[in-house]
């Protein structure tokens, strides 16, 4: 009998009104009562909404998604999301947010996360801790949630062996590092930070970017952060094997990460950028590219 590594939590909204949370506890009784598929979940729980954002943050707009935990942490959850049909290609969505924690209030995710659904994939798009510093730790919850995912994917539709990591912002940073620590098919990097050394330099941070970038990075001021902290931080020094497919997008006049950290991580990797005109950032580039973005992931089957 096969259990999930964690069992879900399940928040569940009903029509915006009452609310009530189902913890399900998996066990053993005697070797008898154990949980041994997701699709029960999925077939009595087909909420309008689901959460495990802030409140206020646009959900899902996908009845066939649950809350599930990959870790004990408060902020080791997401919403996993299963595929129209089975062996379907899986993505884990990694939001941004200066690796400070904007979670699921990152109003691009599910957008991201129901387009993707729709055009064939199934989705875990997740939450993640912010320690201080935040990176390793962030990593780590990454290939934590990917191997989560790899473990149920046949219950909700998924091809343990066709997984693409897909982040923006600081999200494309952290499945570039993460990449190099777990087996998957592809990355999609959307504005991501590929050298911090020369990301922390850039004049155009506001002060609260500053103050959630000393908090990511573990260092005040910017200028004192360690050299080697940055450089082990950077997928332009420690890029992802070759053998990982990557679809890198930035915008020509992004003013968040300019585009030259885009250049860098293809450069390293390999690649090229998907350029788009304008000053667009991360999330906020799919309404161009998300057909190619589509037909990237399903091309990792």
């Amino acid at each position: 009998m096969t259990t999930p590594l964690v069992s879900p939590s399940l928040t569940v909204y009903n029509g915006g009104m009452r609310t009530f949370r189902s913890t399900l506890l998996v066990a053993m009784v005697a070797g008898v009562v154990a949980l041994s598929s997701l699709d029960v979940l999925f077939a009595i729980f087909r909420p309008p909404v689901l959460t495990g954002r802030p409140a206020g943050a646009t959900p899902t707009p996908y009845s066939h998604c649950i809350v599930a935990s990959y870790g004990t942490g408060a902020h080791e959850n997401g919403e996993l999301c299963r595929a129209h049909r089975s062996g379907s290609p899986i993505v884990i969505l990694v939001h941004g947010g200066a690796w400070y924690g904007v979670g699921f209030g990152d109003p691009g995710v599910p957008t991201e996360a129901a387009y993707l659904v729709a055009h064939g994939a199934a989705v875990f798009a997740i939450d993640y801790q912010f320690p201080s510093p935040a990176i390793p730790a962030e990593v780590a919850d990454v290939v934590k949630a990917t191997n989560y995912a790899k473990a149920v994917a046949g219950r909700i539709g998924g091809n343990p062996h066709s997984v693409v990591l897909f982040g923006g912002s600081a999200g494309g940073n952290l499945v570039e590092l993460a990449a190099s620590q777990v087996a998957v098919k592809g990355v999609v990097d959307l504005s991501g930070p590929a050298d911090l050394a020369t990301f922390i330099r850039q004049p155009s941070f506001s002060a609260s970017n500053v103050l959630a970038l000393e908090w990511a990075f573990g260092c005040a001021p910017l200028a004192t952060c360690s050299t080697a902290s940055l450089t082990a931080w950077s997928p332009a020094s420690n890029p992802p094997p070759r053998s990982v497919r990557q679809f890198i997008g930035q915008a020509v006049g992004d003013t968040t990460v300019y585009p030259c950290q885009g250049q860098d991580i293809a450069t390293a990797t390999g690649s090229v950028v998907h350029w788009v005109q304008g000053s667009a950032h991360a999330f906020d580039l799919d309404p161009t590219l998300n057909p190619a973005i589509a037909q990237f992931i399903g091309g990792g089957r």
